[in-house]
């Protein structure tokens, strides 16, 4: 469970880059909840979760799906907060 909070998280970055200003202080403390969850509940299990470089494998890949559901999004960016 803590990887897919951890991914979670990620969505809600990619969600910020097309969020207004009001929006986007409220997205990435989300964003952080969910991160610090994750590391607590993977504190808690023994688990690594130093995922930065599976992430950043990813962070194109969310950018696609991402596009796919909001026209607006440029698929080709994979710039993340």
């Amino acid at each position: 469970m803590p990887r897919r909070l951890l991914l979670a998280a990620e969505i809600i970055a990619d969600v910020v880059q097309t969020s207004s200003e009001q929006e986007r202080t409220r997205l990435l403390a989300a964003a952080d909840n969910l991160r610090s969850l994750a590391d607590e509940i993977g504190e808690r299990s023994g688990l690594e979760l130093n995922y930065s470089p599976q992430m950043e494998r990813l962070r194109p890949a969310i950018r696609r799906l991402a596009a796919a559901f909001d026209p607006e999004i440029e698929s080709g960016a994979d710039r993340m907060i």
